[in-house]
Order: structure tokens, then sequence, then C-alpha cells
């Protein structure tokens, strides 16, 4: 997968963010079989975390990849 690519599924992913909680919450709302199927998995502990927390790591990455490019930056500038 080139750069190119990776970062418009970054942009779409973040730009659609919050519509896709809007819509997993109107789900698990208005839809008590999914609701109760949401959280039966959930309390499996199948997963170390819940899903809703899936959904943030692509968008919590590229500020975790800004502050580790500035921290390298820095050190390469020290290093000279």
């Amino acid at each position: 997968m080139g750069v190119l690519c990776v970062t418009q599924w970054y942009t779409l992913h973040i730009e659609r963010h919050d519509e896709l909680l809007n819509q997993l919450s109107s789900a698990l709302k208005h839809h008590p079989e999914f609701e109760r199927a949401f959280s039966d998995f959930e309390a499996q502990k199948v997963c170390y975390l819940p899903i809703g927390a899936f959904l943030l790591k692509p968008v919590q990455r590229l500020l975790h990849y800004h502050g580790l490019l500035e921290r390298e930056l820095i050190e390469c500038i020290k290093a000279g």
C-alpha cells in the first residue's frame, strides 16, 4: 500500500469518524438485539479493549506519529 493510499484512507477515516460514532450510538440505542450482542461480545473479554476503542486508534496514531517525528527531528538536530 503506497503512502498516498494510506494518507487518503486516514483522511477519509478522520472525516467520517464522528459520523461513524454517531451511527454506532444510534444503532445501539434503537436496536436492542444489536445492543445485546454488542454488550455480550464486550463482556466476554475476547478483546483487551472495548470495540469503540478500536475506532479511535487510527486517529490517535496520527497524533502519536507527529510527536514521534518531532522528537526524532530534535534528536537529529542535536546530533548534528
